[in-house]
């Protein structure tokens, strides 16, 4: 029986077989214009409209952009989101959340899903956060979407420093 350890290939295939087992796989999710006077008091599910890639068709910019749907053939998969705002007055206080739902839309639990939360009332008026999920296991059509909750009724999601991604492990 041959060998079949990658320190038993030789150079070129050893390279070939690294540089295939090391593409992302997944998507990388952002807005392409800041989402002004937003009212997130009871949840906004932020509506992703472009794209810096998408391997596996996981997302959609105008039909359900606010999901990031898990694709067949996939049982594991990372999340993780950022988000920037502005205009936020000061003692407000501000969470965002990545919620996982299964193919008929009801919620899974949350256990791996990150949750942010803080108080928004910085002298400057913004708030930023991020994180990312452990490894999750999911069903093909389960989706996960951004919910940001904020008491302030009326601010500003940047574009340039939000967005939500999705790996796609096993």
């Amino acid at each position: 029986m041959a060998d079949t350890k990658i320190s038993a290939l030789d150079d070129t295939n050893r390279k070939a077989l690294r540089k295939k087992t090391l593409q992302p796989c997944g998507c990388l999710i952002g807005l392409s214009a800041d989402l002004t006077t937003i009212n997130a008091s009871s949840g906004y599910f932020i509506p992703f409209n472009s794209e810096s890639y998408d391997t596996d068709s996981i997302h959609d910019n105008v039909t359900n952009n606010t999901r990031m749907t898990v694709p067949s053939g996939w049982s594991w998969v990372r999340v993780g989101a950022k988000i920037y705002v502005n205009l936020i007055s000061s003692g407000n206080l501000c969470s965002l959340a990545i919620r996982h739902f299964n193919s008929s839309g009801v919620e899974q639990s949350r256990r791996g899903t990150p949750v942010f939360g803080s108080d928004g009332g910085s002298a400057t008026g913004e708030y930023g956060c991020q994180g990312s999920s452990c490894p999750i296991q999911v069903s093909t059509g389960d989706y996960f979407e951004v919910r940001f909750v904020c008491t302030d009724t009326s601010i500003t999601i940047l574009s340039n420093h939000t967005s939500a991604w999705m790996e796609l492990l096993a």
